[in-house]
């Protein structure tokens, strides 16, 4: 047992005596401010699909995204929360040309398939007292499978002045990840790098790939793609930063 558990003990052997005489008012100020915590995370990552998925869908590009925790039982201790996140696996852009009344327009259409995640989270973190600290993480949510084309007038502008979703397909998910938390006190004791791995287990749904024979003459950049459908099974790797605000668990009994 490390010197902090032992500080802690102490310190809060002192405050029930306390309160045996002064009322539980110390006690439940050190409960509350130890049930305000708050961990942000922000991460990059990587989604492989797996089983049939894996057939159709290739490795995504490298992607982001981020996940907001809150402490909800500081026995376990046991997070509640959300994640959201995208990745994109592949597009295709088409440049075409056209003249009216003596203009001259080039127009570029670009066709993009994407990954979006997101999920409700349950996280277990024991503080076993090693400075990596271990979690587990069950969720459950939805996958979406998106593809978007973005129009743009080259003579114009380099940004685009259209979009709209060609395809769009939601699909049941739920899975369970591992995690390691490795603290960076010198930058700050509250910043912390987060390497986590994930499962998704997801339900089929209907998508764009990449067509295997692109020996066609598109009229459209969604030429490029072509139906698919199958489980949205998964696994997604992801590094990031996580920075915990309000008390941390043992500074709450140490105020």
């Amino acid at each position: 047992m490390s010197f902090a558990y032992i500080k802690s003990y102490i310190i809060l052997l002192l405050l029930s005596l306390c309160s045996l005489s002064n009322g539980q008012e110390n006690y439940d100020l050190i409960e509350e401010q130890a049930n305000n915590q708050l961990i942000i995370s922000g991460f990059g990552g990587r989604t492989i699909p797996v089983a049939a998925f894996a057939e159709n869908v290739e490795i995504s590009n490298i992607g982001a995204g981020a996940s907001m925790l809150f402490l909800v039982d500081k026995d376990l201790p046991l997070y509640a929360g959300f994640s959201l996140c995208n990745y994109e696996y592949g597009s295709r852009s088409l440049i075409s040309a056209f003249s009216f009344d003596d203009v001259f327009s080039v127009y570029q259409q670009e066709t993009s398939n994407n990954i979006f995640i997101g999920n409700v989270i349950f996280s277990a973190r024991p503080d076993f007292g090693w400075s990596i600290k271990p979690y587990l993480e069950g969720f459950f949510g939805t996958i979406n499978m998106n593809t978007k084309t973005e129009l743009t007038d080259l003579n114009v502008s380099d940004e685009p002045f259209d979009r709209y979703v060609d395809l769009g397909t939601w699909s049941l998910s739920l899975g369970a990840s591992v995690g390691l938390n490795i603290p960076i006190p010198i930058v700050n004791e509250r910043l912390s790098l987060d390497l986590k791995c994930s499962y998704y287990k997801g339900t089929a749904v209907d998508y764009y790939v990449e067509r295997e024979n692109n020996d066609i003459i598109p009229s459209e950049s969604i030429d490029y793609f072509e139906q698919k459908s199958s489980i949205t099974d998964l696994i997604l790797p992801q590094l990031g930063i996580s920075f915990t605000f309000g008390p941390r668990l043992m500074d709450a009994f140490e105020e």
